[in-house]
């Protein structure tokens, strides 16, 4: 069982950087359909959030889901679920969805709604603390969730941000497969921009590679817990509480 783990996880390795190797570069050379981006105005108030699979939402992402209603008061929530979503637009969801691999489905759906719509995206269970609007400014935001791996359960940018448009085209490249089950979206996008942007992954706040917007450090967008505490600060926005339910 030893050398065959082994084995799996060098095959899985192999796979995983020839994808991203393949997808950096049809997103240098290949791909035309990338829509104009206008850098003017801010980032419009407006959360994204998934729940796919039609079933109840645990308590604790309601009390979540409660703290964006009391501290963003005038940001409009809008959800992505079977009726608002083309799951069958993009192998990926539409397979991910026959498997009822419903977090999966959300991977897809956060960057197509971002991208789409402009907003900011979250994870079902990311509490916030205070609102976002200083942020907004900038045409994106993004977070570490450990020194080396950016988040994904919180983001934002305007609409068609070139960065954004980058990351979603991972999901119109690959199909829905044992190995994307096992590989986590955080560790495809921090290489991602690795190997298409030569980014280095330092978890100290740095500049977007494109589009301009900032990857901020882990403390503003998804503190670390330390002894059971989350080490939150004046700057901490938000936290992200890692239930894996998204």
């Amino acid at each position: 069982m030893g050398f065959e783990n082994w084995l799996h996880g060098r095959r899985q390795m192999l796979k995983f950087y020839k994808d991203v190797y393949s997808n950096c570069y049809r997103n240098k050379y290949l791909r035309s359909n990338r829509l104009p981006f206008d850098e003017e105005g801010s980032i419009p108030k407006i959360i994204h959030y998934c729940w796919f699979g039609k079933g109840e939402l645990p308590d604790l992402l309601k009390k979540c889901i409660n703290t964006w209603r009391e501290v963003l008061p005038d940001y409009e929530l809008k959800l992505w679920d079977e009726d608002t979503f083309p799951i069958e637009m993009f192998r990926f969801s539409k397979q991910a969805y026959e498997q009822k691999k419903y977090v999966f489905v959300s991977d897809v759906a956060r960057w197509y709604a971002v991208y789409n719509y402009g907003g900011i995206y979250l994870d079902t269970d990311v509490e916030i603390l205070k609102p976002f609007d200083d942020l907004l400014r900038y045409n994106a935001f993004i977070g570490y969730e450990s020194p080396n791996l950016i988040s994904t359960a919180t983001f934002g940018a305007k609409k068609h941000h070139p960065w954004i448009y980058d990351m979603f085209t991972w999901y119109e490249d690959v199909d829905f497969c044992a190995d994307y089950n096992e590989i986590a979206s955080t560790r495809i996008m921090s290489k991602k921009n690795r190997v298409q942007y030569g980014i280095r992954m330092h978890g100290r706040t740095q500049d977007l590679p494109i589009g301009g917007g900032k990857l901020f450090e882990r403390s503003l967008l998804c503190p670390e817990q330390v002894d059971g505490k989350w080490n939150i600060t004046n700057d901490t926005y938000a936290v992200h509480h890692f239930t894996g339910l998204w």
